[in-house]
C-alpha cells in the first residue's frame, strides 16, 4: 500500500513539474511574440516585462515621440508624455499626459513666436486653443488634469 502511494505521489509531482515548465515556456514565447508585434507596429523599441509565476500577464511599454514629420511647422511641446498618435485623412492627432497650466501658457507663447494666429477658450476643464497658418490648422487642448490633445490638419 505504501509503495503504491509513493509511486502515485511521484507521478503527480512529475506531472506538476511538467505543467509548471510548460507555463514558463508559454510566458516566454508570448513575451517574445508581443515584443515582435509591438516593434513591428510602432517602429519603436518595446520593453516587455513578464512574470514567470503569473499565468500570462504581459506589460508593453512603448515610448512615443513627437511626430515632427507629420506636424508641419507645429512647434514641439516639451515636458509631456505622448500617449497616442493617430493618422487622420488630412493630418494627425495625438494625446498626451504630464502637462499643466504653465505648460499650456508657455506653449501658447511658442505658437505666437512661430507666427501662428490663435484664439484661446478657457473653461472648467482647461484651455482650448485654435490656431492657424496658411495651409495649416491646429486645435490644442490642455486640461487642468494634465492631459491634452493636438489635432493637426492641412488644407
Amino acid at each position: 500500500m505504501k509503495k503504491t502511494f509513493f509511486i502515485l505521489l511521484a507521478i503527480i509531482l512529475s506531472l506538476l513539474l511538467v505543467a509548471c515548465a510548460a507555463s514558463v515556456s508559454t510566458t516566454a514565447e508570448t513575451s517574445a511574440e508581443t515584443t515582435a508585434v509591438a516593434n513591428a507596429e510602432t517602429d519603436t523599441e518595446a520593453d516587455v516585462e513578464t512574470d514567470a509565476e503569473a499565468d500570462v500577464e504581459t506589460t508593453v511599454k512603448i515610448k512615443l515621440t513627437w511626430p515632427k514629420d507629420k506636424l508641419g511647422s507645429v512647434p514641439q511641446l516639451k515636458g509631456i508624455t505622448i500617449t497616442d498618435i493617430t493618422d487622420t485623412e488630412d493630418g494627425v492627432s495625438l494625446t498626451y499626459e504630464g502637462g499643466n497650466d504653465d505648460t499650456a501658457k508657455m506653449y501658447i507663447e511658442q505658437l505666437k513666436r512661430a507666427d501662428w494666429e490663435y484664439k484661446t477658450l478657457n473653461d472648467e476643464i482647461g484651455k482650448i486653443v485654435t490656431c492657424s497658418k496658411p495651409g495649416e490648422h491646429l486645435v490644442f487642448t490642455a486640461e487642468y488634469s494634465g492631459a491634452g490633445s493636438f489635432v493637426y490638419s492641412t488644407e
